[in-house]
C-alpha cells in the first residue's frame, strides 16, 4: 500500500490503508468500479467518498467525489476524461449539462468552480475548445431566446468563451493513467473537493 502525500486519497469503507489518487486513476481503480461490477451499497458515514457507476449510450460514466473532513473556502475542482468523446460534445451532454450549472449560478454558489481536463496525445488544447465551444454555441443561442432563461452567475457572463476561462487541460504524452494523475495532483491540492468524472468506453475503462 501508498502512504499518500497527495491531497486525493481513495479509501473505501472500513479499509484500514489509503490508495493515493495515482493509484485510484490507476489499475486499481478498475476493480473497484468496473464496468461489470455495481457499485457498493452504502459506504460509512465516516467515508468521504461517493461513487456512482453508470452505462449511457454505450459509454461508461463513473463519478468519484473526493472531500476534505473540515471544509474551507477553496474552490472546487473538476477533473474530466473522456472531453472530446461523442458523450460529452453531443447535445445534451456532459459538457453541455456541466455549462448549464455554471450559468444557473451553481458554479458561483460553490466558491467557483474549476475544471481539468485530462487528454492525450496527439489531441491539444486549441482543439478541445473548438469542439467545445461548437458544442455550446448553439445551446447558448437557444437559452438566450428563452424568455425564461436568465443568466445568473455572479459575472452576469454566460458566454462560452466565458466558461472555457475555468477550463485547463493537462495533456499526457502515452496512456499512463498513474503517471498522468502524479503528474496533476500538485495543481489540486488547493481544493477543498475534487470530482472525478470518467466519460470513456467501457473498452478502455478498466486501463484506468
Amino acid at each position: 500500500n501508498t502512504t499518500a502525500q497527495s491531497p486525493w486519497v481513495f479509501q473505501p469503507a472500513g479499509a484500514r490503508d489509503p490508495r493515493s489518487v495515482e493509484a485510484s486513476l490507476g489499475s486499481s481503480m478498475a476493480s473497484r468500479l468496473g464496468p461489470r461490477r455495481r457499485p457498493p451499497e452504502a459506504l460509512s458515514g465516516r467515508s468521504p467518498f461517493r461513487r456512482v457507476a453508470r452505462p449511457r449510450a454505450s459509454l461508461l460514466a463513473a463519478v468519484l467525489v473526493w472531500q476534505q473532513p473540515s471544509q474551507s473556502s477553496a474552490k472546487d475542482a473538476l477533473v474530466f476524461l473522456g472531453a472530446t468523446g461523442d458523450n460529452a460534445l453531443r447535445p445534451s451532454g456532459v459538457w453541455q449539462g456541466i455549462y448549464e450549472a455554471f450559468a444557473g449560478g451553481d458554479f458561483d454558489r460553490v466558491g467557483g468552480v474549476d475544471i481539468h481536463v485530462a487528454m492525450n496525445t496527439p489531441h491539444t488544447p486549441e482543439e478541445l475548445h473548438t469542439k467545445v465551444q461548437a458544442s455550446l454555441a448553439g445551446l447558448y443561442v437557444e437559452l438566450q431566446g428563452n424568455s425564461g432563461w436568465q443568466c445568473q452567475t455572479e459575472a452576469g457572463d454566460c458566454s462560452p468563451a466565458r466558461f472555457m476561462q475555468d477550463v485547463s487541460v493537462n495533456i499526457w504524452p502515452g496512456r499512463d493513467a498513474n503517471a498522468q494523475a502524479a503528474n496533476m495532483a500538485p495543481s489540486l491540492q488547493e481544493y477543498s473537493r475534487i470530482t472525478l468524472y470518467l466519460s470513456i468506453p467501457p473498452a478502455i475503462f478498466g486501463r484506468w
